[in-house]
Order: structure tokens, then C-alpha cells, then sequence
């Protein structure tokens, strides 16, 4: 995946319900339907929430949410 000024299809979301998306200036996360939260894009201060300042070019967990993995709205 590269930056884009266009949506793209996330191939590793394939057959998966996504419910919620969020897009930043240069990062984006996704909540699908078990509530599980993935982010990718530019880490470097942090916001992608893995921890580090990573960036990832594909969508990872985020293994340590705050509300236990789950998603509340």
C-alpha cells in the first residue's frame, strides 16, 4: 500500500466487515465487526497506537487498547 489521494481496496480486508474507518493525514484505522482495531500508515509520533513509531504500510492489530480490544462508540 502507498499514499494515495484515491481510496484504495485493502486486499488483507478481504471477506471481512469493516463497521468504522477513520482517516488521518497520513495514517487510517479500521474497527471490523469482532471489535478488533488495525491501523496503518505514518507512525512516527506514535498515533498508529503499536507502541513505537513505526510506520506500517498494511493494516496491524492494535493489541493493547485500552478498553480491552473492544470497541465502544
Amino acid at each position: 500500500m502507498v499514499n494515495s489521494s484515491q481510496p484504495k481496496i485493502v486486499e488483507s480486508f478481504e471477506g471481512v466487515v469493516i463497521t468504522h474507518v477513520s482517516a488521518g493525514w497520513n495514517h487510517s484505522g479500521f474497527v471490523i465487526e469482532d471489535g478488533a482495531i488495525f491501523t496503518c500508515g505514518d507512525g512516527s509520533f506514535g498515533q498508529l497506537g503499536h507502541g513505537d513509531n513505526n510506520s506500517l504500510s498494511y493494516p496491524h492489530e492494535v493489541s493493547n487498547c485500552a478498553s480491552g480490544g473492544e470497541f465502544r462508540p
